[in-house]
């Protein structure tokens, strides 16, 4: 998945503008990673290229693993799947 999002940020139009903004210094929040990678404070900027959010929220919230924050244990989710 870090791949799909490493490729478009090569290829988005607005990803590229604001990469360009950052580097000259005219836009604060925004900062370029180790990787290239543009990110708002710690969070990694991801277009909505080709659904690509869409795929990354589903692979996030509907694993095996996947439990409420609030949970204290996976127990209940893992007692479906075994």
């Amino acid at each position: 998945m870090y791949d799909k999002i490493k490729i478009t940020h090569k290829r988005e139009d607005s990803l590229l503008r604001i990469k360009d903004k950052v580097e000259q210094g005219k836009v604060t929040g925004y900062v370029i990673d180790k990787d290239n990678m543009l990110r708002y404070g710690n969070r990694l900027c991801v277009p909505d290229v080709d659904d690509l959010r869409l795929e990354l929220m589903t692979e996030a919230h509907k694993t095996v693993y996947t439990m409420h924050p609030s949970s204290i244990n996976m127990y209940q989710n893992l007692k479906v799947c075994y």
